[in-house]
């Protein structure tokens, strides 16, 4: 009786060590999948940032020269405040009071709309 009860003690062991690895790797590759899908999306927003940071700063030097944004351009403010813009930058509705740029990453586009908004993905313009 007790030989028993010992490989039953131990086939019951060996069941819940087996079910938890499996649910364990499960949750595990499920969970690596989602981190491994999230990274490009966040790339593109930490490149979208770091491209229009410098497109602002040339707008503000635009505004504070012009006394508006109207006439504002990507390839003004390249050819005259900042020449290292990336490439990809527009300038959207620029008028007197506000401004609008964006860039494409990845098929995202990512904008920031005049000068108290921040940059997220969509067409903000």
């Amino acid at each position: 009786m007790r030989l028993t009860n010992v490989v039953l003690v131990g086939l019951a062991l060996a069941a819940l060590i087996g079910g938890a690895y499996l649910v364990g790797r499960r949750v595990n590759d499920d969970a690596i999948d989602a981190l491994t899908a999230s990274i490009p999306a966040e790339a593109a927003a930490a490149t979208a940032v770091s491209n229009l940071q410098p497109a602002l700063f040339a707008a503000n030097s635009y505004f504070v020269d012009h006394s508006s944004y109207a006439g504002m351009t990507a390839e003004l403010l390249r050819s005259t405040y900042d020449a290292g813009l990336a490439p990809g930058i527009k300038v959207e509705d620029a008028t007197a009071s506000g401004f609008c740029v964006e860039i494409t990453i990845n098929e995202q586009t990512f904008s920031y709309l005049d000068r108290k908004g921040t940059v997220a993905p969509g067409n903000g313009c």
